[in-house]
């Protein structure tokens, strides 16, 4: 079963059924807010108190992997919608979000040429979106 998040396009693949994903949702933001910090996990478990009594690192690890990213994604595109509306109504918004500095840099060296095949998608990706509103009916008559 699938589910969209609450105004962002991102939509998980299946509901999450772990130990952490059936905390209270202010447990969860607590986590994901001292994983962001990058506490170890025994610190983390030992500030939840009681909530932490049942997990171990390996409940954490599978959080940060796949539900900490979902939510770290979730922020991002929160701030982008807030802070850059036009942003993130382009069609390729998510990609751009997705371009970590590190991991462009790293294939811009390997590939120099993968700079451009970006460049030419966002350029097409923009002309497409403009020339479908271009053409789209007026809604006035």
């Amino acid at each position: 079963m699938s589910r969209v998040i609450p105004e962002t396009p991102f939509r998980l693949a299946r509901r999450r059924s772990g130990k952490i994903a059936h905390l209270p949702e202010h447990i969860r933001e607590q986590i994901n807010l001292m994983l962001e910090e990058n506490l170890d996990y025994k610190t983390l478990i030992a500030r939840l108190g009681e909530h932490g009594l049942h997990l171990n690192k390996d409940n954490l690890s599978r959080w940060r992997k796949a539900d900490h990213q979902d939510w770290r994604m979730q922020k991002l595109w929160a701030e982008a919608h807030h802070d850059h509306p036009e942003f993130a109504a382009t069609p390729w918004a998510l990609l751009l979000m997705q371009l970590q500095p590190a991991a462009l840099a790293q294939l811009v060296h390997r590939q120099p040429s993968a700079i451009f095949r970006l460049f030419r998608f966002m350029a097409s990706s923009s002309s497409s979106s403009s020339s479908i509103r271009s053409t789209a009916p007026s809604a006035s008559p």
